[in-house]
Order: structure tokens, then C-alpha cells, then sequence
């Protein structure tokens, strides 16, 4: 199977498996994005390429382990800069905000709990789930699974080769194993690590942080709400967010509030619903200057949303 093109980032970010993602774009330079999917043996790999920088907030909500792969590109995990040679792992309810700059590539791939129990107890023991969090695997490792999953994609787009590839299907699920291992191993004998950094009031406060943006009414929400709720001082909750996103508190809420509006548009009636009426509802009083900052953001007006494939 080809890789799928996207021009439309809402149906892109709706196709991720296994995640349910709330997603950001700071800015988009190239509307384009790309995905990619192969299931083998219920080992389920989705490749994803974004023509630019994004922020995901999202949780893993299926039974089983999934290994976020960065393949190219600059990525952080709740605030930590994945290295060569990293990648992270998340287990059924785990809260995560990935960021990344410019474009850039990654590989999810998803283990249920079943294929662990049935398919790996020869490498890892079958009562373990992997823990949550960055694992530095090395630069080497790190290259074997990027060469793997570079001809995974490859076979398949040529008419599905990989269903018939047998000493490729042996390979991966040989590499997987290891992978699987080597993650448990260097998890031994050490208490879970959420993802990210070890700090629990980071945990706590983006907790909180997330808490009030999701039940606040987004007319009146300020960076001083944020402050209340996360129990920290403006600069300790900036430097959180500089960490996490990769803007300040104030620019993610404008960003927030921004694609909130553009979700509203695209799923109204222009017939009962006007521009202005969704820009006041989420405290856009300037209309001249939403309008501006909607079209650099999305590149088109947002009548233009309002109105598209919509008769």
C-alpha cells in the first residue's frame, strides 16, 4: 500500500490509531502530510510524515504497549528532547504531549497485550508490560528499526509484497522481539518512569493546566487562570510551557482557542451560523485581526472554512 496524502491536517490526525490525540499546529509553511500502515500478525506500525511543526496532547487508550519511533526531525516528549537513539514507550492510559519542529517523520508501533502474551514469552516474560517512558536504546538499534521499517514501506507499496515476503515477516517480527526486550531490560529493576521528566508537579501541573483549559469557557480564558489552576508563578509556568510546547502560556491558548473555532466552523451551517458568531464565542472580538491570523495559520479565510464542500 502507498503512503496516503493529506492536504486536510483534521483527517491526517484523525487517522493516528490507538491515540486519542488533541493536536496544535503552530504554524504550517507546507499542507501536506502523509501516512502509512502495515499490520502483521496483529503488530500494527504507522508511519506519519508532517510537512511541519505540531503539538500533540493525547493519550493511549488500547491494551498493549506502543513504541513511539522519531524517525526525522527535532522531537520532545513532555518536554524532553529525544536523542538519536530514543524512543518512547506509553501503556494504556497514558497522558503524553509530543512536539515537534519543522518537518519531520515518525513511526508509531502498537503491541497488544495478547500478541505479548502469545507471541513474545520466548525473549520477555509474558506477565511484563513494558513501563512508560523515554528509553535510550542507541543510535545502532535505533538504525536497524529505521532501515526495518524503511522496507517494510517500501514492499508494501509495490502491490503488498510484504504478505508474501516471508523472510521479511521472520525479520520483523525477530526485530520487534528484540526491540521488546531490550526495553524491558533496561526497565528492569527500576521503578516506572512516567514519560518525561521525573519531576511529579510537572505531572501535577499539566494536569491541572489541562483540567482548566478543557472545562473553561474559551471567551474569557487568561494566562492567569492557568496560573491559579497549576498553583505556580508565571515565570515557573511559562518555563513549563517553553518545555512542553515550544511557546509561551499565551501563545498556546491563542493557538488553542484558534483551532478550536476552526473545528466549529468547519462542522457549521453558514445559513444559521455567521464567522462572527464562532470568532466572539471563543474571544475573538477583532474580527479583522481573527480573520488575518486564521488565514496564516490555515491558509484560507474563515468564511472560506465556514462555507467549504458544504452545499
Amino acid at each position: 500500500m502507498a503512503l496516503k496524502q493529506f492536504n486536510d491536517f483534521v483527517s491526517f490526525f484523525s487517522s493516528i490509531e490507538h491515540l486519542k490525540i488533541d493536536f496544535l499546529l503552530p504554524k504550517v509553511s507546507f499542507y501536506q502530510w502523509k501516512m502509512g500502515i502495515y499490520a502483521m500478525q496483529e503488530l500494527f506500525f504507522q508511519y506519519g510524515w508532517e510537512g511541519d511543526g505540531s503539538i500533540k496532547n493525547g493519550k493511549l487508550h488500547s491494551d498493549g504497549n506502543l513504541l513511539y519511533i522519531p524517525l526525522n526531525g527535532v522531537h520532545r516528549a513532555n518536554g524532553i528532547t529525544l536523542k538519536n537513539g530514543s524512543i518512547v514507550s506509553f501503556k494504556p492510559g497514558d497522558e503524553f504531549t509530543i512536539t515537534a519542529k519543522g518537518s519531520h517523520d515518525w513511526c508509531n508501533l502498537f503491541i497488544p497485550s495478547k500478541t505479548i502474551k502469545s507471541c513474545l514469552p520466548k525473549v520477555v516474560s509474558p506477565e511484563i508490560l513494558i513501563p512508560s517512558g523515554i528509553v535510550e536504546i542507541g543510535p545502532e538499534k535505533t538504525l536497524r528499526m529505521k532501515q526495518l521499517l524503511s522496507q517494510i514501506f517500501a514492499s508494501v507499496a509495490v502491490s503488498g509484497k510484504t504478505e508474501k515476503d516471508p523472510d521479511l515477516k521472520s525479520k520483523i517480527k525477530k526485530e520487534v522481539a528484540e526491540l521488546y526486550k531490550k526495553v524491558a531490560d533496561l526497565d528492569s529493576g527500576k521503578p516506572s518512569a512516567a514519560v518525561g521528566r521525573p519531576v511529579i508537579d510537572r505531572q501535577r501541573i499539566m494536569q491541572s493546566i489541562r483540567r482548566k483549559i478543557g472545562n473553561h469557557t474559551l471567551d474569557n480564558i487568561f494566562v492567569e487562570d492557568l496560573i491559579t489552576a497549576a498553583g505556580v508563578s508565571g515565570r515557573t509556568l511559562r518555563k513549563i510551557f517553553i518545555e512542553y510546547f515550544g511557546i509561551s502560556p499565551s501563545r498556546y491558548l491563542n493557538l488553542y482557542r484558534m483551532h478550536e473555532a476552526h473545528a466549529v466552523l468547519l462542522n457549521s451551517d453558514a445559513t444559521t451560523v455567521s464567522v462572527s458568531d464562532i470568532a466572539t464565542r471563543f474571544g475573538f472580538w477583532h474580527f479583522g485581526r481573527f480573520a488575518s491570523a486564521y488565514r496564516r495559520l490555515f491558509g484560507e479565510r474563515p468564511f472560506d472554512t465556514l462555507t467549504k464542500n458544504k452545499v
